[in-house]
């Protein structure tokens, strides 16, 4: 009879242990969910700054393009008047 016991305790025990160890199991995997879900969201928010610098920089080398080309037309048109006047 006391074997009965003690091996339905011991069950008892191993089912409660094993269910624990479930619950944790469950609980760690949440917690890393989670954690995983932040830094996506955190990489995410770094990809968007990134992708703004990135258009905020082609837009700059568009405009200083425009205003190269501006200069180095001037720069032109200033040769070819000096030109103009060397010739008779």
């Amino acid at each position: 009879m006391a074997s009965f016991f003690t091996d339905t305790l011991s069950k008892s025990y191993s089912w409660s242990s094993a269910s624990y160890e479930v619950r944790r199991a469950e609980e760690l995997g949440e917690e890393r969910f989670e954690l995983l879900r932040e830094e996506c969201r955190v990489l995410l928010g770094e990809l968007e700054c990134e992708r703004w610098e990135r258009l905020e920089a082609q837009e700059r080398v568009k405009q200083l393009m425009r205003e190269h080309l501006e200069l180095e037309r001037e720069r032109l048109g200033c040769l070819g008047d000096q030109q103009n006047l060397l010739q008779p």
